[in-house]
This record gives C-alpha cells, structure tokens and sequence, in this order.
C-alpha cells in the first residue's frame, strides 16, 4: 500500500512565531499502513514535515522523531538548518503525540507507536 499525503495547515495560526509559520506551511498528514489490530481500516495518518534540500546531494535522508509529550514541529528550526547542509530531513509525529490522528485506533501501545513510526515509504 502506497501512503498518501495531504496538506495538514490550511490556515494559520496567529499565535505561531516564523520558524514555526514555516514549519507548519511544510505539514502534511500521511496515511501509513499498520495492522487491523491497530486500526480497522489498516491505516492511520501521521503527522511529518519535509524540508527538502535545495541542491541533490548523496547524502542519507535523515528522519527527526520526537519525544513523548511533543510534536514534529520541535525540529522547526534544526530542519532548515539541516536541509540547507544538503541534508533531505523528514520530522515525523508519533501516534497519539502532535497533530496524528487517533480516531478509531484500537491499540495506543507502544507497538502500535512502532508499527506507525517505522515506515519505509518516505
């Protein structure tokens, strides 16, 4: 199953400073596949950001996951930073952490976190 994106912001928040206007202009949700015992229609959407270099590089593609309590946007101004090095960087919400969707999710273990954070079609 290919995940499907979508544009997560389509209107801005006043109270966000420019980094993060930035940050939140890059969000998309992504449906990613995880088993029916997680959710019944075999998918849950997440939350990533990309900031993509502005020339090729051979350089890995580098995945930023935050930590409990949190959200994608902690990387708001490192993602720039790392995308200007030449660095292709995705900053991915955990299920049940930042903007990823919980609804109709049968297992919040930390399984289900796994199954969902670990996807390979970025």
């Amino acid at each position: 199953m290919r995940s499907s994106r979508q544009k997560l912001f389509r209107i801005t928040p006043l109270f966000l400073s420019q980094p993060s206007l930035d940050a939140a202009s890059r969000m998309e949700r992504m449906s990613v596949p995880v088993s029916k015992e997680v959710h019944p229609d075999g998918e849950v959407g997440i939350s990533m950001i990309r900031w993509k270099p502005a020339k090729r590089s051979s350089k890995v593609p580098l995945i930023l996951v935050h930590g409990f309590d949190s959200s994608c946007l902690e990387y708001r101004r490192l993602g720039p930073k790392l995308a200007a090095r030449g660095i292709d960087t995705y900053a991915v919400d955990i299920l049940g952490w930042g903007f990823s969707d919980l609804r109709g999710t049968i297992d919040g273990t930390p399984r289900t976190m796994r199954e969902t954070t670990f996807v390979s079609d970025f």
